[in-house]
């Protein structure tokens, strides 16, 4: 078999190298082809190849490069057709079949990887009288005569769809292949990168070679996902080293119609042969995919980590131990897939940009920037919130540094999300108004700069002079900030006055000098519907396509043939001298238009989803949806509604300037017809393309097809018989709100419709498994256990924190470092972590840590004052006692307040017949300098009923098994878990003692009243609920420290062992006894609720509240009429019992009723007395059914067989 096995091998290699072609005909199947340093028998898991809509092009290991991109007719990139200068001419195959296999069927046995048939040829030229067709599959050139469009000149019919024109053939200078980073940019990022990633040495072997971060940083720019393997991931050492003279390659590229010629280096070729050098090769693929923020450092090295953890791993019985081989193997896989699901809308490692010197292709599109997040969300940043007009402010100084960071940081954990950032800086000292006379006036303002000193004039008075410096330092950190934003991939724009000096001052000249190029674009307010003539300079850079200025339709002057408001300065009625320039400061609402609508179009080629209904946003968007899933939909534009507003859109194309045809369309349209989004064109447009998009299209017949013009876009409401038609036809609203994830689905048809045996053997093996697994770690996790810091030892006593974590990595988990958190303890202060186990969703900080520690004497007195000074309550001893017990558990210890700390206050809280304790930490700031990068999400009752819900679904018209439910309960939930070092020392909370005076404990575990607290225990249930989940097949959601459970009555007991023993297993104590262990019921409590599923068979469920609670809450109501007068404290407390108690379902009075009382709760006075429309919204919420009396009454049933209603 040797023998043959060697033939076989050389064949393989002659068709991997280009000597042996399969695909080509007789005559060309066999070419001699030259290669240098290209060993026999390489791995074709070295080989590098491309990876681009329906082709993949194996190319060959060695010094001569095949670097070959070939796109999918559907995409708008570049197209590029290989060149060889040194092949012999070969002449063109025009009778090809238009209709011919788009891959040939040639296939390797290491990798199915399809390989188009290739030809060489030299740049092509044709008469004059005739034009080029390329076939956008076969890449054949065909000759066309220039007054036909479908027909070839030999004769064929061309399917346009397969034909691409080539406009213009040149063989012009040979310009670099592909995007690349300039050396000094690349210098710079390096130094950042070594600061950023720590653990390495970033020297020799462990610095990526810069042909590999051009490599890296190409695929991000042309969006093409090549593989580079491991083989060609060379050091910078040797790179430098490296004496080949690699054979220059000339590839024509077609770009809009152009066929250009360019050039492609190699990479040098280097050694993967031990573990030691792979990994070395691997790590400096990391660094060049970090570098350009293609593929973040951790994310690229936990890939590494798995491929070695499976190295090192032990064989299967009766298998071979795997092979480095299989590694290369694997890796390429990985490549593989990723390019499988790549559809040219998004990127498929890491969606960041970058910001690049070259222009990217024309016509890329471009990767979607991050979670589907809707660019229409704006934030409004100032230092000054009385200038914005309604609409929320981040307040920051950028020229204090401590808020300048806390920004940078918000900046870079919004990254993902950020499309666009534009600067308005103040112009106020660079005027040039100041050097102009006012007429009638006496004094003007005194000019502050000149053209030869544009950062300030010298001798400047002390006041002026502290002005000028204070805008200085506002230019700096703005620089700085764009610089920062150009980094992370997001295109900036500067506006000012035109001839403003504060484009000639040396921080916008620096800034300007650094930027790779950038656009200025200048216009007159009054061409954008502003009232005078004032002339601005838009300075824009858009690192996703540098070459393009974004806001180039703008460009509009003045035509002359309007009216403008005066300049000149006035004196009001107060006597006050009023600048018309301060009118000017905001812009015109059409330019804001006009400038949302480009930014819009730039989201869209970024991958941004613009829903225009429910549907499409519950599919691409996070929105907390679920509980409007049986009432009227919110107010204001969070959620689109479920049918769209528009049957269709009229396109009218105007000049910019005179809207007399738009206003005449616009009084000819249906009622409702409004303006949905227009644009200026510099160059005409186009009435076909115009005419795919919209039904019907009126044009100003004054607009050329060249020239500038306007398109604006009016959308036509629905009639009422084709709204309630569509309605009809998209559903019920909770078909479409109560989504299930595909696992959830899965788990819940399995529990109607599959044996129990089968969960039963299932759960069986994994805690077989588990449980073997913390034999073998018992000794690991006392090691572990003795090593945790002092204070934490008591708290984490008996929690088997290695097995719980091998769980979680054994079943995939997205947050496995929560295991990490709690072996160190949780921060409360700072950022949370990005888990991927909530939707991303960022909230700074107000404060930061080292603004927390300086405010922390002033807070701490504040806070010890209150309680020296209060009165004694009824609860102190209670609150007192259960400090010190907290004490003797370890979840508390005394200081004497001499260490830095902040000082939170523990109050009591009276809750029904239960007194809880409260630990105040938004009163000493903890909570304020807590970020959150993502956003809470617990499963409520909308979980479980949507659960139930899908259950009725998929049962319609079968039998469902009786249902049984109940809860589950954590015990001293939060105190199972503790803070890190550091806080157990900074935090501090006071407790009043009997008597008088306070006392003051170190904080150890998770307080309650903390918002990382609820962060970090939300963090651990939730992987506690994903192993019932995935592991043990267990249908349940997690409320905080409450784990509602949903099973046959067959399988209750087994169900029920196996929750207990999972706890157990863990180490996490929960209620065994008591009430909070109740047996599973059909009619049973979760979260205050009753869920009755004892119906499920006839296709209904039910759930009511308690009739405890109820009562509970018809005495508060009442208890506020009798007293006549109540804090506005208490009226919030009711009105959020109240919210929650009716689950948001009321009716149009009731709603206007809990409106009227949630305005009363906000009020700032001591005490509200109940007259007037808040004693007329509390006798109506007693009185007309928020709170039923009997229980029959204050039941929700959800049935199949419902009507659906809709309002037209």
């Amino acid at each position: 078999m040797a023998r043959p096995l060697r033939v076989l091998e050389e064949l393989l290699n002659d068709v991997r190298v280009g000597r042996f072609r399969p695909d080509e005909t007789r005559s060309g199947r066999f070419r001699d082809v030259v290669l240098e340093g290209c060993p026999m028998g390489e791995s074709f898991a070295s080989t590098p190849f491309s990876l681009v809509g329906e082709w993949v092009e194996a190319s060959e290991p060695c010094n001569k490069p095949r670097e070959v991109e070939v796109t999918n007719q559907n995409r708008e990139s570049a197209e590029i057709i290989e060149v060889d200068p040194d092949s012999p001419k070969r002449e063109e195959e025009d009778n090809a079949s238009s209709e011919a296999p788009d891959t040939s069927t040639s296939s390797d046995e290491s990798a199915a990887v399809l390989s188009g048939a290739r030809r060489p040829l030299r740049v092509p030229t044709v008469p004059d009288s005739l034009k080029l067709a390329q076939h956008t599959k076969l890449r054949t050139l065909h000759c066309v005569e220039k007054e036909h469009q479908l027909i070839l000149l030999c004769g064929r019919k061309a399917v346009p769809e397969r034909y691409g024109v080539v406009e213009e053939v040149t063989a012009g200078d040979v310009t670099e292949p592909g995007k690349t980073l300039p050396f000094i940019e690349k210098q710079r990022r390096l130094r950042a990168q070594q600061t950023r990633i720590t653990g390495i040495s970033h020297k020799h072997e462990q610095q990526a070679s810069h042909a590999l971060i051009d490599a890296a940083f190409n695929i991000l720019e042309t969006g093409a996902v090549v593989y580079l393997p491991p083989s060609k991931c060379a050091s910078r050492d040797a790179e430098i080293q490296s004496e080949a003279k690699n054979k220059q390659k000339q590839l024509l590229t077609l770009e809009q119609g152009t066929i250009k010629a360019t050039a492609s280096d190699a990479l040098v070729s280097v050694d993967i042969g031990t573990e030691m050098k792979l990994m070395y090769a691997l790590q400096r693929r990391g660094l060049a995919f970090d570098l350009v923020n293609l593929v973040s450092w951790p994310v690229h090295m936990e890939w590494v980590n798995k491929l070695f953890r499976a190295l090192m791993s032990e064989a299967v019985p009766g298998f071979n131990s795997i092979t480095l081989q299989q590694l290369l193997r694997a890796d390429q896989e990985l490549f593989l897939t990723i390019a499988a699901e790549f559809d040219g809308e998004k990127r498929s490692i890491q969606q960041e940009g970058d910001k690049v010197s070259n222009p990217p292709p024309k016509k890329q599109k471009q990767p979607k920037p991050g979670a589907q997040r809707s660019p229409s969300q704006c934030t409004a940043i100032d230092k000054d919130p009385g200038r914005s007009e309604n609409f929320p402010v981040y307040i920051c100084d950028i020229t204090n540094e401590e808020q300048f960071l806390n920004l940078r940081t918000y900046l870079e954990k919004e990254r993902s999300a950020i499309l666009h950032a534009h600067f308005a800086p103040s112009c106020g000292t660079a005027s040039r108004a100041r050097e102009r006379p006012i007429p009638g006036f006496k004094t003007a303002p005194k000019p502050l700069r000149s053209d030869a000193h544009p950062d300030g004039l010298p001798n400047l008075t002390e006041s002026e002079h502290q002005r000028v410096s204070e805008a200085n330092r506002s230019y700096a950190a703005m620089s700085e900030l764009i610089f920062a934003l150009v980094e992370l991939g997001v295109s900036i724009s500067i506006e000012n006055p035109r001839n403003s000096l504060l484009w000639k001052t040396s921080f916008l000249k620096h800034l300007l000098g650094k930027l790779p190029t950038y656009h200025v674009c200048t216009f007159h307010h009054c061409m954008h519907g502003g009232k005078r003539d004032k002339d601005t300079a838009w300075y824009s850079f858009n690192p996703r396509d540098p070459q393009r200025d974004l806001f180039a339709s703008l460009a509009l002057k003045c035509n002359k043939q309007h009216q403008h408001a005066p300049w000149k300065p006035y004196v009001d009625a107060s006597g006050k001298r009023i600048f018309p320039t301060a009118d000017e400061a905001a812009y015109p609402h059409l330019l804001c238009e006009r400038v949302a609508y480009i930014l819009r179009t730039e989201a869209k080629k970024a991958g941004f989803i613009f829903p225009t209904d429910l549907h499409q946003q519950l599919d691409h968007t996070n929105v907390s949806a679920k509980r409007q899933l049986f009432t009227t939909q919110p107010r204001g534009g969070r959620l689109r509604p479920l049918v769209s507003e528009f049957s269709g859109y009229v396109t009218v194309v105007t000049l910019p300037d005179r809207p007399e045809i738009l206003e005449q369309t616009l009084r000819t349209l249906p009622k409702g017809a409004r303006i949905c989004h227009r644009v200026l064109q510099q160059r005409g447009w186009n009435r076909d393309d115009m005419a795919q998009k919209s039904r019907t299209v009126v044009v100003d017949e004054r607009c050329g097809t060249d020239g500038q013009c306007e398109v604006v876009n009016i959308g036509i409401p629905r009639e009422p018989s084709e709204f309630i038609q569509e309605a009809l036809n998209k559903g019920h609203p909770r078909d479409i709100i109560a989504n299930i994830r595909d696992a959830e689905r899965d788990l819940l048809l399995n529990l109607v419709h599959q044996p129990c045996s089968v969960r039963f053997q299932k759960r069986a093996a994994f805690m077989k498994k588990w449980l073997k697994r913390s034999l073998e770690l018992k000794e690991s996790e006392q090691k572990l256990h003795d090593s945790l810091a002092p204070h934490l030892v008591p708290i984490l006593m008996g929690k088997r924190l290695l097995l719980w974590k091998e769980i979680l990595i054994d079943l995939a988990y997205s947050d496995v470092a929560v295991i990490d958190d709690v072996v160190k303890g949780f921060a409360l202060t700072g950022w949370a972590p990005q888990t991927g186990v909530f939707h991303k969703h960022v909230r700074k900080p107000s404060l930061t840590t080292q603004e927390l520690r300086k405010r922390a004497a002033g807070l701490n007195a504040a806070v010890t004052g209150s309680l020296e000074n209060s009165t004694e309550g009824p609860h102190d001893q209670y609150a007192w006692d259960e400090t010190m017990e907290e004490v003797q558990k370890g979840w508390l210890g005394v200081s004497d307040g001499s260490s830095e700390c902040v000082i939170a206050k523990r109050f009591p809280l009276v809750q029904g017949s239960k007194v809880r304790l409260i630990d105040d930490f938004s009163i000493c700031g903890t909570n304020s300098a807590y970020g959150m990068t993502e956003k809470l999400r617990v499963q409520s009752i909308d979980e479980l009923t949507a659960y139930l819900a899908y259950i009725l679904d998929s049962t319609e018209g079968a039998a469902c098994p009786a249902l049984v439910g109940r809860t589950f309960d954590l015990k001293h939930a939060y105190k199972q878990f503790g803070v890190d070092e550091w806080h157990s020392k900074f935090l501090n909370i006071a407790v009043r003692k009997p008597g008088g005076s306070y006392g003051l404990f170190k904080v150890y575990a998770l307080p309650f009243g903390a918002s990382g607290s609820v962060t970090s225990f939300l963090r651990v249930a939730c992987s506690i609920a994903y192993i019932g989940t995935y592991g043990l097949d267990i249908t349940w959601t997690s409320f905080f420290d409450d784990f509602t459970v949903l099973c046959t009555q067959e399988e209750a007991d087994n169900v029920g062992w196996y929750v207990e023993s999972l706890f157990k297993l863990l180490g996490v104590e929960y209620a065994a006894t008591g009430d909070k262990a109740p047996p599973f019921q059909s009619a049973f409590k979760s979260l205050g609720l009753i869920i009755d599923v004892s119906t499920v068979n006839s296709g209904t469920f039910s759930i009511q509240h308690t009739s405890k609670r109820r009562d509970e809450l018809l005495h508060s109501l009442r208890s506020i009429l009798k007293a006549a007068a109540a804090a506005p404290k208490e009226l919030e407390r009711l009105h959020g019992r109240l919210v929650w108690f009716s689950s948001f379902i009321f009716g149009r009075l009731m709603n206007g009723f809990v409106r009227t009382l949630s305005e009363f709760s906000r009020v700032r006075t001591s005490r509200v007395l109940v007259q007037g429309s808040l004693a007329e919204a509390l006798q109506g919420l007693e009185i007309g059914g928020a709170v039923p009396t009997c229980e029959g009454e204050s039941s929700f049933v959800l049935d199949l067989a419902s009507i659906h209603r809709w309002s037209v």
